[in-house]
C-alpha cells in the first residue's frame, strides 16, 4: 500500500501539477488608488482621518483589484509569479487592477515588483532605475481620471463646467492589471 502511494506521488510529480489542485485565483477586493500619486494606497497610514491621500490631499478612487505575488528568483535572477524551486527568494505582494479578459486592450510593459513602479523608458530585462533588479514583463491597462477642482473629486471624464471654468485636470498612464476570465460553467457547478 505504501509502495503504491509513493509510486503515485512520484508519477504526479513527474507529470507536473497533474493530480494536484490548481492554484487558487486571487480574490477580488476593493482598493483605493490615488491618480495624483499613481499608486494603490495599501497602508492605513496612506490616508488621513478624512479618507484623503496623505501625499496629495485628494480623495482616492475606489477600484476592483486583486493582490498578486511576485517572487524574485535568486538562481535565475528573474521575477516569477510561481515558485521556481530552490532559491525562490523574497515574495513581493502587489495590488493590480482587476480587468475582465477581452474587455479592453492589455499592454505588456516593464515593471519592477520590488518598487511597484512602471518605468517610462526601460524595457523588460533591463535594470530597474530605483533598485537595480531586472525588470519583469507585466500586464497593464491605460487609465485616465480628471481631478475636478470645483467638485474636489476624481472623475472618469471632465465635468460639464470644465470647458468654461477649466476646473478639470487630466491624469493618465499605465496601471498594473490582472486579466480575469469568466469561469466555465462546469467549473462553477455545485458538486465539483
Amino acid at each position: 500500500m505504501i509502495r503504491q502511494i509513493v509510486l503515485f506521488s512520484i508519477a504526479c510529480l513527474a507529470m507536473g501539477t497533474a493530480g494536484l489542485p490548481a492554484p487558487e485565483a486571487p480574490s477580488p477586493r476593493k482598493a483605493l488608488f490615488c491618480p495624483e500619486c499613481w499608486l494603490f494606497l495599501n497602508d492605513p497610514w496612506d490616508l488621513d482621518l478624512q479618507g484623503r491621500c496623505m501625499a496629495s490631499g485628494k480623495k482616492p478612487v475606489e477600484l476592483e483589484a486583486v493582490t498578486m505575488t511576485w517572487l524574485w528568483c535568486r538562481s535565475h535572477l528573474a521575477w516569477h509569479q510561481n515558485p521556481c524551486g530552490r532559491g525562490s527568494g523574497v515574495a513581493y505582494p502587489v495590488t493590480a487592477l482587476l480587468v475582465p479578459d477581452g474587455s479592453e486592450p492589455i499592454s505588456v510593459l516593464a515593471y519592477c515588483p520590488a518598487d511597484n513602479a512602471i518605468p517610462a523608458r526601460e524595457r523588460p530585462g533591463q535594470a530597474c532605475p530605483i533598485c537595480g533588479l531586472l525588470l519583469a514583463e507585466a500586464n497593464t491597462v491605460q487609465r485616465e481620471w480628471f481631478y475636478c477642482a470645483t467638485k474636489k473629486a476624481w472623475l472618469g471624464s471632465a465635468c460639464a463646467a470644465a470647458q468654461r471654468l477649466h476646473c478639470c485636470a487630466p491624469r493618465r498612464g499605465p496601471v498594473l492589471a490582472h486579466p480575469w476570465q469568466i469561469p466555465i460553467l462546469n467549473d462553477v457547478c455545485v458538486g465539483r
